[in-house]
């Protein structure tokens, strides 16, 4: 489960979005992403 949550996290953001915008839109989708599939609701 880490290891896939871990890889799920950062390589989208890399290889999908440059740095510039992985900064802050794509870490904000990623957590929420995180957060919605740990507590639904």
């Amino acid at each position: 489960m880490t290891s896939k949550g871990e890889s799920a996290w950062v390589e989208p953001t890399e290889a999908d979005v440059p740095p510039e915008m992985a900064d802050l839109d794509t870490q904000w989708a990623f957590i929420r992403a995180g957060i919605e599939r740990i507590m639904p609701g």
